[in-house]
């Protein structure tokens, strides 16, 4: 092939008439070209001089609402109906569930019939103090009794707005389980931050924090960091102080430090739609730890001679 070729040339060079340059420079063009390349390089020299590359730790973070209160069951019984949906405005002593208990209403019967026969034997024979004395007595029974069946209509014990439900109508429910969350204007969110305990020496307050909320798309909320945990926890004390259930989602691996962010705000946005922050929502932080000029990140050799500058 390559003899194919020098011949070729051989033969192209006999029959030309005159010679042509192998290669043709245009004065107009290499001026152009000197002072864009002299522009390229002035230009990468500001840009590495005045570019700054900063540096975040990240970690997984959940959400904790302050201001709200949480309600629960104080009897056992069965939920007959919801009188609210989350969302619903409220004022204060407003029915929010119905609740139903067959032990209390058969018991209240029964004080009922009780205390009309012994109503019934104290008028017949208003001079009996046994009577009298028992009438007294089933009369505190049966109002207790009342009281206890009125409890079980939950009912709001401030104004706000209802956030949560955590129960449906027919479902059985103990004692301490939670059944309405209610929120009011002084409600405040704030992001609790679990990163890697090797940053805990870097953190400090007022740095940026970076809240990603999972499940959202370009969902982000921003925040300036507020308190740092004094000590390295491993998971199982994390777990005891945020509790099993929320650290356990969020799958903690090696030391951490907890630190916190309160929001300005307790919504996000996501795709032009706006949705508000609840208890235990789960996401991402990423919080600034230090910001370095790019030519110290590409050429870290460079900070030895400055800082041996300074030190003459």
């Amino acid at each position: 092939m390559n003899a194919l070729f020098r011949s070729r040339a051989v033969l192209h060079a006999g029959q030309a008439a005159e010679r042509s340059d192998v290669l043709r420079l245009s004065p107009a063009w290499t001026r152009w070209a000197y002072w864009l390349i002299l522009g390229g390089a002035l230009t990468a020299v500001a840009y590495l001089a005045l570019a700054h590359v900063d540096e975040w730790a990240q970690g997984p973070a959940l959400i904790r609402v302050d201001g709200t209160t949480e309600l629960t069951a104080t009897l056992a019984g069965t939920v007959a109906s919801l009188e609210v949906e989350p969302g619903d405005p409220v004022e204060q002593g407003a029915v929010l569930v119905r609740l139903t208990s067959d032990n209390e209403r058969a018991q209240l019967e029964r004080l009922e019939q009780e205390f009309n026969l012994q109503l019934a034997r104290t008028l017949r024979d208003p001079a009996d103090q046994a009577a009298r004395q028992s009438l007294l007595t089933l009369r505190v029974e049966r109002d207790l009794a009342r009281s206890r069946l009125a409890d079980l209509s939950l009912r709001a014990p401030r104004a706000g707005v209802v956030e949560d439900i955590g129960v449906r109508p027919g479902q059985a429910l103990s004692p301490g389980d939670q059944i309405v969350t209610i929120g009011g204007h002084d409600r405040v969110c704030t992001v609790w931050a679990l990163l890697p305990g090797r940053y805990r020496p870097e953190l400090e307050h007022d740095a940026d924090v970076r809240f990603n909320v999972h499940g959202y798309r370009y969902a982000q909320a921003r925040a300036k960091l507020t308190a740092v945990g004094a000590h390295v926890l491993g998971p199982r004390e994390v777990g005891r102080y945020l509790g099993n259930e929320a650290v356990g989602a969020l799958e903690l691996q090696g030391p951490t430090v907890i630190a916190k962010a309160e929001l300005p705000a307790c919504d996000f946005t996501s795709d032009t739609n706006t949705f508000r922050f609840h208890q235990g929502m789960g996401g991402s932080a990423e919080v600034r730890l230090r910001s370095q000029a790019l030519w110290a990140v590409l050429i870290p050799g460079l900070r030895k001679v400055f800082r041996w500058l300074d030190d003459d």
